[in-house]
């Protein structure tokens, strides 16, 4: 069942609802019945009345023209359709109004103010002003937001969003806050700190490249020239008569080529997987690490111990993936720069999460001294430092040096 025509005096006061046309409307009708199809009558007049009025509610946002009282009106008419009450139907309409602005905002700008708009109108807070880096206002709506606010940090971004409550309802405005929050992560983007982010990125593509380089240039190109050599030699003595002697040398020599050829597969196949994250996700972190130990051990002739603790939590793709990534680069620093003899590499859970130790015996280093680009410091570090980790690099000339990286545990969004 579709909802009735919206109410007339919300129609011919238009702030209500704003450039929904005929065609408009029937065009949000038609996802609203898709939406509903397998549902049962009030289920679908549910349905239907939230996707209207979020239609609405996101363009009166853009607007600037949704005010508290409007979205009072929006929430009674889709309460109605929907025989539901009024704090459940907001409660429900809400995220639907938020994620319709996303939709129809045609610029960035427009989309912050539009979604502050949607949670001081539906949040009951009287302001709300969002804060980019270095506490720059980037938007504000409603009255002035004062000392006593609630902070909201937006994920994974150096925005802070502030809001003004009322007397009563601060649960409800807190909540409503936090979700309004999340879905600002989508749009914010510190111009400050693009730049920045974007060169960043640049620089580990770079770094990659340059490790992939020297990984080609120390194993298989090595390998390539070297079995090249024993190739000519193998066919130089084609040439010549053959004693027994000379003939089993002649097989020795293609048995070594074989097993030299099976190592330079193991090789580029390593590569491979270095380059292609899902193979990092196939397989449980221990499996990843121990593998990783054991290229390790063929290209360095260092047998790394490595102990993992049985449970290590739930942990997102990104997670293990810098997990992995932090292993590798502290073994190629190990490799090429350490000299060591013994390496130990060890994940455990921690009360803040997850824990990966790489350590070795080696001549060591002084961290302040050292140039994140020369061993990869900076590449690691902005990898936690993204999932909100920490990297500890402890060490000093003459060793040892060891490289923890601490994840917080993840928790699934409530």
């Amino acid at each position: 069942m579709l909802p009735s025509a919206p109410a007339a005096e919300l129609v011919e006061g238009l702030p209500a609802w704003p450039e929904l046309d005929a065609a408009e409307l029937a065009h949000v009708l038609d996802r609203a019945e898709a939406l509903s199809a397998e549902l049962d009558d009030e289920a679908a007049a549910r349905v239907a009345g939230c996707v209207v009025a979020g239609a609405a509610g996101a363009r009166l946002a853009l607007a600037g023209r949704l005010t508290s009282e409007r979205a009072d009106e929006l929430v009674a008419w889709a309460a109605e359709e929907g025989a539901a009450t009024d704090d459940e139907t907001r409660a429900r309409l809400f995220p639907r109004v938020l994620l319709d602005v996303l939709a129809a905002s045609p610029a960035a700008a427009r989309t912050l103010e539009a979604l502050l708009h949607v949670l001081v109108a539906f949040g009951a807070a009287t302001g709300a002003e969002l804060l980019g880096p270095g506490g720059r206002p980037t938007a504000a709506v409603g009255d002035a937001v004062g000392d006593d606010a609630i902070e909201v940090p937006v994920p994974d971004c150096e925005a802070v969003l502030r809001v003004s409550t009322p007397s009563s309802g601060v649960g409800r405005c807190k909540a409503f806050a936090e979700e309004t929050a999340r879905v600002l992560r989508t749009t914010v983007r510190a111009p400050s700190t693009a730049p920045a982010a974007d060169a960043a990125k640049l620089e580990a593509a770079h770094r990659r490249l340059r490790r992939l380089a020297l990984d080609l240039h120390d194993g298989p190109a090595q390998d390539v020239a070297a079995l090249t050599a024993d190739v000519a030699m193998l066919e130089a003595d084609l040439a010549e008569e053959w004693t027994p002697d000379r003939l089993r040398e002649a097989q020795a020599l293609v048995a070594e080529v074989h097993a030299r050829l099976s190592t330079l597969g193991r090789d580029v196949r390593d590569l491979a997987e270095v380059l292609e994250p899902r193979a990092i996700l196939r397989a449980p972190l221990r499996d990843v690490l121990a593998r990783e130990a054991a290229a390790f051990a063929r290209r360095a002739g260092i047998e790394p111990t490595v102990a993992v603790d049985d449970d290590l939590g739930l942990m997102t793709a990104s997670q293990q993936i810098t997990l992995v990534r932090v292993a590798q680069e502290a073994l190629t620093n190990v490799r090429e720069h350490a000299g060591a003899t013994a390496v130990s590499l060890t994940a455990t859970a921690t009360r803040e999460g997850v824990s990966l130790v790489v350590e070795d015996d080696g001549r060591g280093f002084d961290p302040s001294r050292q140039t994140g680009d020369r061993l990869g410091l900076a590449g690691m570090h902005e990898r936690v430092r993204m999932l909100a980790g920490r990297l500890a690099v402890v060490s000093r000339p003459g060793g040892p040096t060891r490289v923890e990286a601490t994840i917080p545990r993840w928790r699934p969004s409530s």
